[in-house]
């Protein structure tokens, strides 16, 4: 599996609006467009870094790791098959709400 980096992380929190100015004053982000309740936090050319959502407490929700492009994708999905690893591939919904081209999730090992 060929994963260029971290792209982007989600949190959940109960405090979501304070995150809107604890990333630009603290974490020194800017600010994306989103709707209330959510604060996208953008570092770079990507629509986002960072998603935190409205949550009952403060935890990490999900990381997306970046890959190259679509053959590589389909790779990794391959990589997850063979290592008997169960997976869904996400639908247009969730890739326009990570501003991605392609998302697929499984569950990690603290949530079996």
């Amino acid at each position: 599996m060929d994963i260029l980096g971290l792209g982007y992380l989600g949190i959940e929190s109960p405090n979501v609006e304070e995150w809107s100015e604890y990333g630009p004053q603290v974490l020194g982000f800017g600010l994306a467009p989103s709707e209330r309740g959510t604060v996208l936090l953008r570092m770079d050319e990507r629509h986002h870094r960072i998603a935190v959502r409205q949550g009952e407490r403060d935890q990490l929700s999900y990381l997306g790791w970046e890959l190259r492009n679509r053959p590589a994708f389909l790779d990794a999905l391959k990589a997850l098959d063979a290592a008997g690893i169960a997976y869904t591939v996400g639908d247009g919904a969730l890739e326009e709400e990570r501003s991605v081209h392609g998302v697929a999730w499984f569950t990690g090992p603290d949530q079996v």
